[in-house]
């Protein structure tokens, strides 16, 4: 509903004395629907506002007057200054430069309030609104004249900090609502009628003043502008400072309030120390805000009167609701008063108490989710079990089926406030379900100082979770967002207990907090958490100087697999891998280079650098020197025998025993390529069509995305890549978009086929294509190519005593499959998934396929180093790819080959 306007007999009011009355000040409740909302968000003013400054702002609308009642987003530069001034120009050229966003001239705003927020380096403005009166008035009172009149909390307010915009509230009226008004009752008249009309016509009254303000009043669904006299007073029996509203063209008394707030005492509650174990702990009922009562901090309020006052658990920070019965009501009387389950059940007592305490906490560490989210709304005792959830409101079950009630643990009431701390924190990036499960879990530590989250949620005491782990990105992803959350709340865990190695205590937390609450504002997912931390961590824009506590940063999140290189070290090994090489190569050359990244935490230097090769399918490996240059890699692969397939990879070891390779997984998943000559079959980059190629479901149940072969773009989705090896399109395991994640189902076999080729003309063939495969061990899962359906390849299997080594492509990778056609006329290939239960990555995505005939090595006019000295070969020389036309690539192209690889870490699949 809109503005509460009306002046209640004593019957339907509560009354803590026979001769005083409190009343409520006139506010209006902001509704929250969502047709409404949607409707709103896509309002030509938003729209012109996102596609301007505003890309990535989210806002919540006020439904009556249509704008945006608090927006966020990425910040918006202004300009840096410590001059108030010229931060008021700033925020009166943003809103002249949005006018449809504000719906008001910048002009209207004729009160603006600056104020500096040092911790945070911020300014809070608030621009007062006026409406001008149809003709002046004249106050009686003081003989002031009076042109135009302020809307009653009409503001338009900012937060600027260094410089950028990142917060906005229009909480005033367009300017089609206004109705400019005159005022036919005098100012004396109206101080008449609000004492006269008002609930103590005998007192006498005492500092009285007049103003003319517009108080917006809900009519039909909509807001009018209604100008009215608002008289100030005091009295002194009862004692009063009073505040009254009084039509100014019909003399009507509207509203009235008395700021002075009756009954005096200490309002507390027991309640669970923080599980439902036992233990209990009383804590003041802080910020209760209703029934005419309002508590502080210590639960403290005062009065010059006695009585009895109902009050609801509801207040400043937030709204608890029983789900299953009456909601609770305190009977205020005076004094020192503790509540228990008397008065409320264990867990509306319990959650009033914890909420408030995050709250208090988020004052503290994120004031800014405070003021884009000032209240939750908390239903306890739902009729369910074992659960609690968040859906903008925060929802806690009953006791039953081995669990207590979610409500009464301080655990899962952090955790769920969690979610909404996550949405309301950020201004761009992404709201990724898993990274809020370990952004609440964390949340709930940092109160609780316990790696247990919510023990006592079973009847038996356990937890159901421990933050204190070793799982590992992306090892230990299972696509489960409360398992994979664990990673970034065992990073943080890890983080805050490294901290207190350098920092005294409350240092230690204090920056563990700050990193943790700047670095979500970019919205990172798990495996970007590193970058963010590292960047809310940095003080002076200069992340080379130790940031301060990048070392820190790189040890905690790298025992979590997060990261530079991935997680996987500090050190990266980039690589442009090498396509088919012709027959009179006297060697394979390879170019790349070696980054160390933070050098300042590390000791160990880079000591070789070598090139590991195999021409038997990697049964046995040869290595050879490479040359380190700075951090220029330069060297080849000695030249092998034409006709056979060579697979390498890369290796840097440091001074400490690390090893980084290229490939990710070295002889995992090497790269490929042919040496001879070659005669084309077939070749495309699936760009002006599909090719030709087919799919179908060979066993599992056959449901949506069960067959899951995708011919487009790829999304970079469940360890994709994001793009084309050549183009834009590609075939692979379920490409993203819709209802798809990007992985492969469990418990499926599907197949890619490619078309029949005429290859009656040749012995051998070569299958040749870009690959970027993801894949679990092949003991559990299996990536196979078929040729007339015999298997030709297989990705790397291991037992199941290890089941880890999982395949992982982290860039495209050349490979080439030789084969003999034994006969064969004809031959298609195919492209297999063969899952298992659990545990599904990305799968297969091929592009650039090309098939060839083999010519003969004794046919061919030279044979490795014995045909050419190789002098005048260099890159330009190599034949990378299937060599067949594909649309033009960007400029940025040659980055698709390098491989971010870095320090393996080897670990055991439950």
């Amino acid at each position: 509903m809109g503005i509460f306007l009306w002046l209640p007999s004593l019957a339907f009011s509560f009354q803590p004395s026979d001769h005083v009355w409190l009343g409520s000040e006139p506010s209006r409740t902001q509704h929250y629907n969502v047709e409404r909302q949607y409707i709103l968000r896509h309002h030509p003013a938003w729209d012109d506002f996102v596609a301007d400054d505003g890309n990535g702002w989210h806002a919540q609308f006020d439904e009556l007057t249509g704008l945006a009642y608090r927006a966020w987003g990425p910040s918006i530069w202004l300009g840096q200054t410590d001059d108030p001034l010229i931060v008021e120009q700033q925020i009166r050229t943003f809103i002249h430069e949005h006018p449809n966003l504000f719906q008001a001239k910048t002009s209207s705003f004729m009160d603006v309030n600056v104020a500096f927020q040092s911790e945070l380096d911020s300014w809070l403005v608030e621009a007062q609104q006026y409406i001008p009166l149809s003709t002046t008035a004249v106050n009686d009172l003081d003989g002031s004249l009076i042109h135009s009149a302020p809307v009653w909390r009409g503001k338009a307010r900012f937060r600027i900090r260094s410089g950028w915009l990142n917060w906005f509230g229009a909480q005033h009226l367009p300017e089609s609502m206004w109705s400019a008004s005159s005022a036919s009752i005098s100012a004396s008249d109206a101080v008449r009628i609000s004492q006269i009309d008002g609930p103590h016509v005998d007192s006498v009254y005492n500092n009285v003043s007049a103003e003319l303000v517009y108080l917006p009043q809900e009519r039909a669904g909509a807001l009018v502008p209604v100008l009215v006299w608002k008289i100030e007073s005091e009295t002194l029996e009862p004692r009063g400072i009073w505040t009254s509203f009084v039509n100014a063209e019909s003399g009507e008394l509207i509203n009235v309030y008395n700021t002075v707030r009756y009954l005096d005492g200490a309002l507390s509650a027991e309640h669970d120390t923080r599980t439902v174990d036992g233990e209990f702990s009383v804590s003041a009922l802080s910020y209760l805000s209703n029934g005419g009562i309002e508590t502080d901090s210590e639960g403290l309020y005062s009065s010059n009167e006695n009585g009895v006052a109902e009050v609801r658990l509801s207040g400043l920070y937030t709204n608890v609701l029983n789900a299953t019965g009456d909601n609770a009501v305190l009977q205020v009387s005076g004094g020192e008063q503790i509540f228990d389950t008397s008065s409320a059940t264990q867990a509306e007592l319990d959650q009033y108490i914890y909420q408030n305490h995050i709250y208090e906490w988020a004052e503290e560490h994120a004031p800014h989710v405070v003021t884009n989210w000032p209240r939750s709304q908390v239903n306890v005792n739902i009729n369910d079990s074992c659960n609690a959830y968040f859906d903008g409101t925060l929802n806690f079950f009953s006791a039953g089926n081995g669990c207590n009630n979610t409500g009464r643990i301080a655990d899962v009431s952090y955790h769920e406030w969690g979610h909404g701390f996550h949405y309301y924190n950020l201004l761009s990036g992404e709201y990724d379900g898993a990274m809020s499960e370990g952004i609440s879990d964390t949340v709930a530590f940092l109160q609780t100082e316990s790696p247990y989250i919510a023990p006592y949620f079973g009847t038996n005491g356990s937890a159901i979770r421990e933050v204190s782990n070793d799982r590992v990105y992306p090892d230990d992803i299972v696509n489960q967002v409360h398992t994979d959350g664990l990673i970034f709340a065992g990073a943080m865990w890890d983080l805050w207990e490294l901290m207190e190695g350098v920092y005294p205590e409350q240092e230690a937390y204090d920056q563990t907090t700050n990193i943790f609450v700047q670095g979500l504002r970019s919205g990172p997912t798990i495996p970007e958490s590193f970058d963010a931390m590292l960047l809310a961590d940095d003080d002076n824009n200069d992340l080379s100087d130790g940031t301060p506590n990048q070392c820190t940063l790189v040890e905690a999140f790298g025992r979590h697999g997060l990261g530079f290189n991935g997680g996987e070290g500090l050190v990266t090994l980039a690589h442009v891998a090498i396509g088919n090489q012709p027959a009179n190569s006297v060697e394979y050359v390879l170019e790349g280079d070696v980054l160390v990244f933070a050098e300042a935490c590390t000791d160990a230097d880079i000591d070789s650098v070598e090139v590991f090769y195999s021409t038997d399918s990697g049964n046995t490996w040869q290595d050879w020197p490479l040359t380190l240059s700075g951090d220029q890699l330069t060297g080849a692969i000695p030249a092998v025998d034409v006709g056979q397939v060579v697979q390498y990879y890369i290796q840097a070891q440091d001074t400490d025993g690390g090893a980084t390779t290229v490939p990710s997984g070295g002889s995992i998943n090497p790269f490929s390529f042919y040496v001879g000559e070659l005669e084309e079959i077939y070749c495309t980059d699936f760009e002006s069509d599909d090719g030709g190629f087919t799919h179908e479901l060979l066993s599992g149940e056959d449901q949506e995305g069960a067959d899951d072969w995708m011919w487009g773009t790829p999304l970079g989705l469940s360890g994709d890549p994001s793009y084309a090896a050549s183009g834009v399109n590609v075939w692979g395991n379920d490409l993203g978009g819709g209802n798809y994640n990007g992985a492969y189902q469990a418990d499926k076999w599907n197949r890619l086929n490619s078309p029949d080729f005429d290859v009656a003309a040749y012995n051998t063939v070569l299958l040749s294509y870009q690959r970027w495969l993801n894949v679990e061990d092949g003991f559990y899962d299996q990536a196979q190519i078929t040729a007339n359906g015999v298997v030709v390849w297989g990705n790397h299997t291991t037992v199941q005593s290890i089941g880890d080594e999982h395949h992982e492509d982290q860039q495209w990778a050349p490979h080439a499959v030789l084969l003999p056609t034994g006969g064969s006329e004809q031959i298609s290939f195919g492209w297999e998934i063969i899952s298992d239960g659990g545990l599904e990555f990305g799968g297969w995505t091929i592009d650039d396929v090309c098939v060839y005939g083999v010519i003969p090595p004794e046919d061919q006019s030279g044979s490795g180093s014995d045909n050419a000295d190789g002098a005048d070969y260099g890159k330009d020389d190599l034949f990378v790819g299937c060599g067949c036309a594909s649309a033009s690539a960007p400029e940025t192209a040659w980055l698709f080959g390098l491989g971010l690889i870095g320090f393996v870490l080897q670990r055991r699949r439950d």
